[in-house]
């Protein structure tokens, strides 16, 4: 009896044993499964992450030479770098490598108010950014797709190279009031209504000349369309003020207007825009700004600035009911509330050295010196009773002798006394007014 229960014992022992060992080595086995599974995913992943990341940087390093290619495909779908004759180009498609598959795409960069990058077609638009989207995919163990994805961006910040060789280079995309040439190694022109398209890289007169019959030097001229008023100076001889009338025949006619003596040594002249007015600097001590009636052909002198002191009238600029002159070294406000007898000055503020030109854009004037090592210098003149100097260029330390201002004041252009000189306002003013390119 003893030993039959014995015996019993052992069996049962023996089926304990053998279903433990069945779950131990289920176990082991699951876990091994799992853990390949686990080994492959990182080291799938790992691969993924390098060949993306080899993919971003090539683009990145390339960038200069493939900024237009990088332009011209935005929003062009799936893309990929192929590297071809020691270059990398950007194609079409997505790229295999592998048992990975590697694409990306280019979309528009915007900006808020803030500069700050935003999304959604609301915003500014930043044309000299680009968002690059990049995708690679791959089949896991189980033959089931897996993404990963990444995001650059990209601006063309210290990008100078964009060769465009062409014809068709330069037609792609629309041009405005431009036309593509090809005569003289190749050249932009510009497309006018009245067919004159004048060589940017072959200047020449093609248009009408006029001839100012006197003995006057000429010294300014200025227009608004289809006039033109023109002034003398140097010595007394000839009407110090002439106009013409210009059409838009091809080529155009001339044909003069009226003139006036009534200052003969005119130094500069500004026409408003609604060809009512001319302001004039002079050499007459008591006029050194002359305001004239031109809405007629009748030239009436009907206003005038007296400057302080005796030295010439030499610059002068217009806007609302604020005139700008410069007399020597020193600029000047003065009111034009009414354009008529002797106007009152507003305010004055000490330049470097002689002012020889202005241009006023919104709160700022811009003016040309000569005779220091600065070439311009930029007034706050939002008060024109307290002018203030807040930015200047110095550019090579020629003397500069006429400046124009982009209509947004963000450049302005010099002219030297051997040659023309370009600059970014956003260098020369304070951090309140900092513009950026973008």
């Amino acid at each position: 009896m003893f030993q039959t229960k014995l015996k019993a014992f052992s069996i049962l022992e023996i089926v304990i044993v053998v279903g433990l060992a069945a779950l131990i080595f289920t176990s082991v086995y699951i876990f091994s499964i799992d853990a390949e599974v686990f080994a492959d995913t990182n080291r799938t992943q790992a691969n993924a992450a390098a060949i993306m990341q080899e993919e971003m940087q090539a683009l990145l390093i390339n960038k200069q030479s493939l900024w237009k290619s990088i332009v011209d495909n935005t929003e062009n779908g799936d893309l990929h770098l192929a590297y071809t004759n020691e270059t990398y180009q950007i194609n079409s498609g997505k790229k295999a490598n592998g048992d990975y598959e590697i694409s990306f795409t280019i979309d528009r960069l915007f900006r808020d108010t803030d500069g700050y990058v935003a999304y959604g077609y609301n915003h500014q638009e930043d044309i000299n950014g680009r968002i690059i989207n990049f995708t690679i995919t791959w089949q896991d163990v189980f033959s089931q797709t897996v993404e990963s994805k990444n995001v650059m961006y990209l601006t063309n910040w210290n990008t100078p190279i964009w060769t465009e060789t062409t014809t068709a280079d330069f037609n792609d995309g629309t041009t405005t009031d431009t036309i593509v040439a090809s005569t003289g190694g190749g050249a932009i022109e510009l497309d006018l209504d009245d067919e004159i398209e004048p060589d940017w890289c072959l200047p020449t007169i093609t248009a009408t000349s006029y001839n100012l019959i006197r003995q006057g030097n000429p010294t300014a001229i200025s227009a608004i369309p289809n006039k033109a008023f023109m002034t003398t100076g140097g010595n007394a001889s000839g009407p110090g003020l002439d106009s013409v009338a210009i059409s838009s025949d091809n080529p155009p006619i001339i044909t003069q207007l009226a003139t006036s003596s009534a200052l003969s040594k005119v130094n500069d002249v500004f026409v408003d825009s609604e060809g009512n007015y001319v302001y004039v600097t002079s050499d007459d001590n008591g006029n050194e700004v002359g305001i004239f009636d031109v809405s007629t052909q009748n030239y009436q002198l009907v206003g005038y600035f007296n400057a302080s002191g005796s030295t010439d009238g030499i610059a002068v600029w217009a806007q609302g009911n604020v005139g700008y002159m410069t007399q020597g070294q020193v600029f000047r406000t003065f009111d034009l509330s009414s354009k008529t007898g002797s106007r009152s000055q507003l305010g004055s503020v000490t330049l470097a050295r002689t002012g020889s030109d202005i241009v006023v854009r919104g709160n700022y004037a811009y003016v040309a010196i000569t005779g220091s090592s600065i070439e311009m210098q930029i007034i706050d003149v939002s008060n024109p009773s307290n002018p203030q100097i807040v930015g200047f260029a110095d550019v090579n330390g020629q003397g500069a002798n006429a400046v124009y201002v982009s209509a947004d004041g963000n450049r302005a252009y010099l002219a030297l006394a051997i040659q023309v000189a370009k600059t970014n306002s956003s260098l020369l003013i304070p951090p309140q007014r900092t513009v950026l390119d973008r």
